[in-house]
């Protein structure tokens, strides 16, 4: 190495000593506080609270405590639950309704079947013994007994074209019938595969629901008052009465209330149309069938079958079907369905591991709502008019005129007369009835003349 070299190493080893030198003085200079020194919160900021109200620059929010956060993770896990057992619960009836009606339609079909089958055999039967007389008459065969003596009043060729358009009939018949029979025998097959399906998912759910129902009962009646009071809230103010506007609920619509009514305590159980358990939309079918109205069995069909007569949320009346939808803009949605009884309540069948009762609307979950029976308009309140029994006090003196007919006993049919004339001028609603004294011209007159000769032999 050179002179130079060595001096420029030389130079570059003291320049890292000084730098590690200052680096390890400055480090010294402000040593770490150790923690057993430290009495205060280096941050001014908010400490976290357990419970109470936490401050933010955009205001004061409410912390809820933990059991109330535990109360509301149940609550929503109850509700998530009741909500898919509601919806498969729909499905699996409108898969039942399917896999009725295809049962129906196979049996219908195997019966059109076999009859179709039928009468292609007695087509056949028929047509083979046409032909055998039309070989009998083409061949010369002469007829046995005494019938080619006479004369022959049916051609053997006629019958057969008859008999052959009969048996092309028939068959056409029978393999319509058999086609048509086929195609039922897979609807059914397929209806009673998905329904089968649906309920192995349908009881797994209704019993997870029932598990979760029983393990938390203590905690039920916490969670259905807060629902109570969030629905509430929801809905709104409702008018205390039953009358809306100049209409009242139809009397078979209170009647149909009141059969709902009286099946509270009793409970759900899918499928069930009473008398001891309901599903929803049985216990709807069941009241107004009370009542002589006939309603779809499945809540989505009573929907169809009654959207013709929609009211909304503020005209609704006693006896109206509220439906309750997963979408508000779509009826295939639909799941639950109770009957509004009125201030903003309905009574219902709700879902598993409950039982009939009153509840406040679900506005949360509100489709729409229909009316079974037309309003009737309310009962006038002109008991008013009913103020004229004052005038009614006018025949109080009448009665005064027939204590001078008394001191002349002998003209008996006076007093007749004087009852009969009373009455016209008493009050003023008979004038309102005088168009109604056109027929008597012709047949009291005849009737006032037969009494007076009554008397005349009674003395």
């Amino acid at each position: 190495m050179t002179r130079r070299g060595a001096g420029a190493a030389r130079l570059s080893a003291l320049l890292t000593a000084t730098i590690i030198t200052t680096t390890a003085t400055s480090a010294h200079a402000a040593p770490t506080p150790s923690p057993s020194a430290m009495t205060s919160v280096p941050d001014s900021g908010v400490r976290p609270v357990p419970n109470g109200t936490l401050s933010l620059p955009f205001g004061n929010i409410p912390v809820q405590s933990t059991a109330t956060t535990a109360i509301m993770a149940l609550a929503n896990q109850l509700s998530a639950a009741q909500l898919e057992v509601g919806v498969l619960a729909e499905k699996l009836r409108v898969l039942d309704e399917a896999r009725i009606t295809a049962k129906t339609d196979l049996l219908f079909a195997e019966y059109a079947k076999k009859q179709a089958d039928e009468r292609l055999e007695a087509a056949k039967a028929a047509y083979d013994e046409a032909m055998s007389r039309v070989y009998q008459e083409q061949g010369g065969v002469p007829g046995l007994g005494l019938d080619g003596l006479a004369p022959r009043v049916d051609d053997p060729m006629i019958t057969g074209a008859s008999a052959a358009r009969d048996l092309s009939f028939a068959t056409e018949s029978a393999a319509a019938a058999k086609k048509t029979y086929d195609k039922a025998v897979i609807t059914d097959r397929d209806a009673t595969a998905a329904f089968g399906a649906l309920e192995v998912t349908y009881r797994q759910r209704e019993a997870a629901l029932l598990e979760l129902r029983k393990r938390h009962a203590d905690q039920l009646a916490v969670i259905e008052r807060e629902q109570e009071r969030q629905e509430q809230q929801a809905g709104g103010g409702f008018p205390g009465d039953d009358v809306v506007g100049n209409y009242q609920a139809n009397p078979r619509a209170v009647a149909a209330v009141r059969f709902a009514l009286s099946q509270r305590g009793k409970p759900y159980e899918w499928g069930s149309e009473g008398p001891n358990r309901y599903d929803c939309s049985g216990l709807m079918w069941r009241a107004y069938k009370t009542v002589g109205e006939s309603l779809p069995r499945v809540s989505r069909d009573q929907y169809q079958g009654t959207k013709s007569h929609s009211v909304g949320r503020y005209d609704l009346l006693p006896g109206d079907l509220l439906f309750f939808a997963t979408d508000s803009y779509n009826s295939d949605t639909i799941h639950h369905v109770g009957m509004y009884i009125g201030d903003g309540k309905m009574v219902h069948a709700p879902t598993t591991g409950d039982v009939v009762k009153i509840s406040t609307v679900w506005w949360s979950r509100f489709y729409g709502a229909t009316r079974v029976l037309p309003a009737v308009p309310k009962a006038s309140t002109s008991p008013s008019a009913t103020s004229s029994p004052s005038r009614t006090t006018s025949p109080s003196p009448s009665p005064s005129r027939t204590t001078s007919p008394s001191t002349s006993p002998s003209p008996s049919s006076s007093p007749s007369k004087s009852p009969s004339s009373s009455p016209s001028p008493v009050p003023p609603v008979e004038e309102t009835t005088e168009p109604e004294p056109q027929p008597e011209p012709i047949s009291p007159q005849p009737i006032s003349a037969a009494p007076s000769p009554t008397p005349d032999p009674a003395p």
